[in-house]
């Protein structure tokens, strides 16, 4: 889809499909098995997956010019993310 100028994004839909919700585990799913079912770890580049879930996300819920990317005049909030656990809930 991505090849044929689709855009496609990345979202969870709800803690009854997972109970988690963390949209790390989900961005590195979805670089996982691209890169594992075509056997290259070219196939989706870590700066494509962050792009499926911030602009490409906005471009899907059609809100791209109001989120999405930081620029001026769009709603930006600021994420901190601890390079030793990137997790959005702490474990146990």
């Amino acid at each position: 889809m991505i090849a044929k100028g689709i855009t496609v994004s990345i979202g969870t839909d709800g803690a009854p499909s997972n109970n988690r919700m963390d949209m790390f585990d989900e961005m590195y799913l979805v670089s996982l098995i691209h890169k594992g079912r075509n056997l290259n770890p070219k196939t989706l580049p870590a700066e494509k997956v962050l792009e499926m879930v911030t602009i490409d996300g906005a471009r899907c819920l059609l809100w791209n010019d109001e989120i999405g990317s930081m620029e001026p005049g769009k709603k930006a909030d600021l994420i901190i993310v601890n390079p030793k656990s990137p997790r959005q809930f702490a474990s146990s």
